[in-house]
């Protein structure tokens, strides 16, 4: 964006112009008349010529001698061709005002385009991060379900399970894990989801983990299976329990 374009012309912009000849006595009559019909009601205007008068005769008083006449025209000539920056009227922002707003302006969407830019970056990388997490788990999930499944001892334990769902089991001993995929379990009611447990031959069953609100299957890799004599599933309210509340299914785990 030009800030120069901010400026637009007006009529009495030839006026304000004059504004340096008038008070040098270096207009012609049409213009000394025009500067004296505008200065009427242009308080800057009048304000700047009483100014500038009172220099030009303190600039007289302390003349030490009278310059030559061919100065004075070549002065009032050259003042005449210079084009002076017309004063604002009032109530109206000078150019250079104009100008700096206009900057400003600039500055202003320059800062709102790098702060959305940092926060699309922000964003985006959080968002990688996140992703390179989640693709970490799922590897290393995935190695562990391979070792399992590739045990020599694996074996594979039937999983009936009430409503439809259905569920797998793969236990090794010898690596002290078992493998569950379950899938198409039953919708619960709001805030209530399932929870895995390791049940033993005695003491309190072990919780292998409560699934997300709302998810209605997973594969989790479960260790520590060596004193568990059962797989069992449960339902509780949303992020788990201590201790089991109310148990959905159970499967024996063979040794």
């Amino acid at each position: 964006m030009n800030p120069g374009r901010l400026i637009r012309r007006r009529p009495t912009d030839d006026v304000h112009a004059l504004v340096g000849a008038y008070v040098l006595d270096g207009v012609t009559d049409p213009e000394r008349r025009a500067v004296e019909r505008h200065r009427l009601h242009c308080t800057t205007c009048d304000t700047e010529i009483a100014e500038l008068t009172a220099t030009a005769a303190r600039l007289a008083d302390s003349a030490t001698r009278t310059p030559p006449d061919r100065l004075r025209q070549r002065v009032l000539a050259e003042a005449r061709r210079t084009r002076q920056e017309p004063p604002p009227a009032r109530g109206e922002p000078t150019a250079h005002r104009i100008a700096w707003h206009g900057w400003d302006a600039v500055a202003a969407v320059v800062l709102l385009v790098v702060f959305a830019v940092l926060v699309t970056y922000g964003v985006q990388q959080s968002r990688v991060a996140r992703a390179r997490q989640q693709n970490a788990v799922a590897q290393s999930q995935q190695r562990d379900v391979a070792a399992v499944l590739a045990a020599p001892d694996a074996e594979l334990v039937p999983a009936a399970l009430p409503d439809g769902a259905r569920g797998r089991l793969v236990v090794s001993r010898g690596a002290d894990r078992a493998v569950v995929t379950l899938t198409g379990l039953p919708a619960l009611p709001g805030g209530h989801t399932y929870q895995l447990w390791l049940v033993p031959g005695t003491g309190r069953p072990a919780s292998a983990g409560a699934l997300d609100v709302g998810s209605r299957s997973t594969t989790r890799v479960l260790s520590g299976i060596a004193p568990a004599t059962a797989f069992a599933i449960s339902t509780e309210p949303a992020g788990g329990s201590p201790t089991p509340t109310h148990i959905w299914a159970s499967v024996p785990l063979t040794g």
